[in-house]
């Protein structure tokens, strides 16, 4: 045989021979000081990063974003704000994890994520100290979350908000942003701390298929190959389904915790701290076992799932609270760290700059559809369990079983060489010896005929319309999750066929909820004509019953709630699908009429307090008894009954006097004293009590008190706004406390004195 004395690269696939001269300038023990030289100038500083855009701060435009919060003072520039705060911190992890890349082989990779991951998870712990922390502050005879919500030191909050943005978030992100524009190297070539020798070295002893400086940023053709590979959507379906799937925990914890009897609310806080911890903990004991190239990669995760399928079950069942809170505890711990050990397995089966880039931003932000879909899943209407919740929730955690499954036969092959090389580097660095082979990702793959482009193409792309149609899908249902939130829920409505009571009963309608709307008999006349102009057309009311009722008498409230109970509620009288659970009750019926004080007849003074006080008291009275009967007679049923809500319309007359409203503001206060003490008998029965204190709405009661333009324009002038409330921004106001499951609102009065901060208390 003839040997020859040169080589030629271009005969011997994958051989560069600048790439493999630059392997043998280090051994096997300087490689090793090299990486622990690697290690400690990117992995603290990409943990504090990290960690720090988990408590909410990332780097010097996300920093500037956060401390712009203190300047919002409405809905909109929340949203734009917001927006930013998004677009911003988008990158940091996807951009930390191809930072990677380009330093360190796929089976070094694992170790570096746990070790940045640590300090993210750490973030809920250091969040529930300072947030035990803040809520024990007090300043100028406020404690630390009143100075988010009191109205009457808006100068105040806002400085405060200021300050403690500044003092305990912004500084700290924008200096670290700072120290990281200039610390921080983006590829070993830039790498100012490290030798010629060592710059050649580092980037010599990473796979073909690892980014390198050299490469273009970007690269069109990369990019759609990297689209029409399987992989990229199989590793999709797996975030998604899973996210979908456990995104819940995070809605769900807060009322596991408000069970078990914590009331303050910092307190509470530190009950979200041994998930973190627990999380820590699996992350770091798995990374040792994962280490040594025994273990395949992507059965960690597919442990992790199994063990989250088996606490929903315990969820599922409801044993008791502790029972609850230790497999909320377990299921968040596993569900957190199963990113942390799914992300080694899709960096490694990654190719090429732009192609790493693109499918490690793809995983991360389109699989983050559970954000979308999942918080949804966990909706009022399945309160208090959430049985239902955690049964969808299980199927797709089941789903993103058998993903995970189909997606690690695909790389099977891909990632028993991998773990094959692992193990035998670390026989050979104990004899300081080297291995220069490396895994192909594309091992095991199915290949297609060369002579068939178009086959190819048709065959890998085929995935790519199933994925939009089933996300599409998911998204289409949100709307109707959401429309269903008080399905099977009746709304009993005393006034509620004008005015707020419309607007409201309207808002409800489009959630699901049954109303029964109790009129006033001088209404009787107008009544088809009042449902038509607030619920429209007759095919609109369905769902809609009507009882005539003097809410100022006794035997005509109780005669109003027998009837609606016979037709609605009463097994023996009402079908099915007819039968609904009476858990809402809205007071919006209310009577005012202007005079001076000092000629204000008696008798105008009665009807106030009747009207806007005994009236909600009988109606109140009555429903209690009702929802408490139904709650009894259900406690058989496997779905527990849906919490009661009362809730009262009052008025910022309540609060302030208004001229020539002396009756009126008597009466809306006395109303606030009634609410407290029923929210204060009730609440441990299940039935919370709160109101709403709007200022003037502009509807036909507000016509007649503010309509003439010289009392008008002098009222508006006093409100920053320059604009009475609308009908539906108040509705907002009541839906939002029908629907609060897990707050604990109790005794609540939402006041909305500036007209359109409803929700501002």
């Amino acid at each position: 045989d003839h040997t020859p004395e040169s080589f030629d690269e271009e005969f011997i696939p994958g051989y560069d021979a600048i790439l493999m001269g630059a392997l043998a300038t280090l051994s096997s023990a300087e490689e090793k000081k090299l990486l622990r030289r690697i290690d400690w100038h990117l992995i603290p500083l990409l943990a504090v990063m990290y960690m720090l855009k988990s408590v909410d701060f990332t780097n010097v435009s996300w920093g500037i974003v956060l401390c712009c919060h203190a300047a919002v003072t409405n809905r909109q520039g929340l949203y734009v704000v917001r927006f930013f705060l998004g677009l911003f911190e988008a990158g940091l992890w996807p951009g930390i994890l191809l930072q990677l890349c380009y330093w360190y082989r796929p089976d070094e990779v694992a170790p570096r994520i746990v070790l940045v991951t640590i300090l993210g998870n750490f973030s809920t712990v250091i969040s529930g100290v300072l947030a035990f922390a803040f809520n024990g502050v007090v300043a100028g005879g406020l404690s630390g979350w009143k100075w988010y919500s009191s109205p009457r030191r808006k100068t105040n909050c806002m400085l405060m908000m200021f300050l403690r943005l500044i003092l305990t978030e912004g500084i700290f992100t924008v200096l670290l942003g700072i120290f990281t524009y200039f610390s921080l190297r983006d590829f070993p070539s830039t790498a100012t701390w490290l030798s010629e020798k060592e710059k050649s070295f580092t980037q010599a002893r990473l796979p073909s298929n690892s980014p390198r400086a050299a490469e273009a940023n970007f690269n069109l053709r990369e990019l759609i190959t990297t689209l029409k590979n399987k992989r990229i959507w199989l590793f999709l379906f797996c975030w998604a389904f899973f996210t979908i799937g456990t995104t819940g925990l995070t809605f769900y914890q807060p009322t596991v915790i408000s069970n078990l009897g914590f009331s303050s609310m910092g307190e509470a806080q530190l009950l979200n701290i041994p998930s973190a911890v627990f999380a820590v903990i699996l992350t770091v004991a798995f990374d040792i076992f994962t280490d040594t190239g025994r273990i395949p990669q992507p059965a960690i995760p597919l442990g992790f799932m199994i063990v989250i399928l088996a606490c929903y079950g315990v969820l599922y069942a409801f044993p008791n609270n502790g029972g609850v809170y230790a497999a909320t505890i377990v299921a968040g711990g596993f569900s957190t760290a199963w990113y942390t050990m799914m992300w080694p397995w899709r960096v490694q089966t990654t190719e090429g700059a732009t192609g790493s880039a693109f499918a490690i931003a793809f995983a991360n932000s389109y699989g983050q559809i559970g954000g979308a879909v999942g918080s949804h899943l966990f909706n009022s209407r399945f309160v208090p369990r959430y049985t239902t919740s955690f049964g969808i929730a299980m199927g797709f955690v089941g789903m993103a079983i058998i993903m995970n499954l189909i997606t690690w036969g695909f790389t099977w092959r891909a990632d028993v060489d991998t773990r094959n090389l692992k193990r035998i580097r670390l026989a050979a660095a104990k004899d300081n010896r080297a291995v220069l082979d490396d895994a192909d990702i594309h091992a095991g793959e199915k290949k297609d005929s060369p002579a068939s482009p178009q086959r190819r193409m048709s065959d890998s792309l085929k995935f790519i319309p199933f994925c939009f149609l089933l996300t599409n899908f998911l998204i289409a249902t949100l709307p109707t999750l959401y429309t269903m939130a008080f399905a099977r829920r009746l709304a009993i409505m005393p006034g509620g066929l004008g005015g707020l009571g419309s607007s409201i009963g309207q808002k409800l309608r489009q959630q699901g909820a049954r109303i029964a709307i109790l009129y006033a008999p001088f209404e009787a006349a107008r009544r088809d004509e009042l449902l038509r102009s607030g619920y429209g057309a007759s095919g609109n009311l369905d769902g809609i019953h009507t009882y005539e009722c003097d809410i100022t008498s006794p035997d005509s409230v109780q005669a109003a709630f027998n009837s609606l109970e016979k037709q609605l509620i009463d097994p023996t009288s009402s079908s099915p699908s007819e039968r609904v659970f009476p858990s809402i009750l809205i007071n919006t019926a209310g009577y005012v009429s202007l005079s001076d004080m000092e000629i204000t007849p008696p008798e105008e003074t009665l009807k106030h307090l009747t009207t806007n006080i005994y009236g909600p008291m009988l109606c109140s009275q009555a429903f209690a008894r009702l929802y408490f009967a139904a709650s009894k007679a259900a406690e058989s049923s496997p779905s527990p009954p849906p919490p009661g809500r009362i809730v009262s319309i009052s008025s910022q007359a309540a609060h302030a006097a208004l001229h020539r409203h002396g009756a009126y503001c008597a009466s809306k206060a006395g109303l606030l004293g009634l609410t407290r003490s029923m929210a204060s008998e009730w609440a441990g029965r299940g039935i919370t009590a709160n109101t709403v204190s709007p200022t003037v709405a502009w509807t036909e009661l507000g016509r007649k008190a503010w309509g003439e333009a010289n009392i008008r324009r002098a009222f508006l002038a006093s409100i920053p706004t320059g604009k009475f409330a609308l009908p539906e921004e108040v509705a907002d106001s009541v839906l939002f406390l029908c629907q609060v499951c897990f707050l604990g609102l109790v005794g609540y009065v939402s006041r909305s004195d500036l007209c359109n901060r409803i929700l501002a208390a």
